[in-house]
């Protein structure tokens, strides 16, 4: 007999807030977990969430605005490191038995988000947070009126020039790092000195 396909995890890397009014980074990448959530197949995935800030956000966003059900929703106040969120993200697959990790974060932060998941899983997907790999996607068309405000919100939440100069900078280092620190010493520590903690 065969066993019953595993659900897939769908992972939402964290982002956080910042100096930014508003965390638009993060509501792009929940929309397109979400988005994600209604094109795949039976058995339904689960989303992952585990970054150390904006969880009732996720939640609320997940369950109340995007009406995916509560039970396939999975957050945890872990960590605003991405090795560690990496980590935890195997952890969680491994205590539910999920399937392939399918990461949704923007696209300066897909080549070290692959990296690490590559460390820990068999086989990642990255999905980048653009329009390009929103109009690849197939949403059923009873829900597709869940989605409208999306393609702008994904086109908003994409960094201007020098914030986007920034954050390719500071991907770049932490990759450096990384080849001379594996086990992600120094990142944990930077993350627990410039980011904020939860409550």
């Amino acid at each position: 007999m065969n066993a019953s396909p595993r659900a897939d995890a769908i992972a939402i890397l964290g982002k956080s807030q910042g100096t930014k009014p508003e965390n638009r980074q993060l509501w792009a990448r929940i929309g397109m977990a979400a988005a994600l959530w209604y094109e795949s197949p039976e058995p339904k995935p689960y989303i992952i969430y585990v970054a150390a800030h904006d969880v009732p956000v996720v939640e609320a966003m997940l369950d109340g605005y995007y009406a995916i059900p509560r039970g396939h929703i999975v957050t945890r106040w872990i960590s605003n490191c991405t090795f560690v969120e990496a980590r935890a993200i195997r952890d969680v697959c491994d205590v539910i038995g999920l399937g392939r990790v399918r990461a949704v974060t923007h696209p300066y932060h897909a080549t070290r988000t692959r990296r690490y998941l590559e460390e820990v899983v068999p086989d990642p997907e990255v999905v980048a947070v653009e329009r390009a790999a929103w109009e690849r996607l197939r949403i059923p068309t009873d829900h597709a009126g869940l989605f409208e405000s999306l393609p702008a919100l994904i086109d908003s939440s994409q960094p201007p020039p020098l914030d986007h100069t920034r954050e390719r900078t500071v991907e770049t280092v932490l990759n450096g790092i990384h080849a001379v620190d594996p086990g992600g010493h120094f990142e944990r520590w930077l993350a627990n000195v410039v980011r904020v903690r939860p409550p």
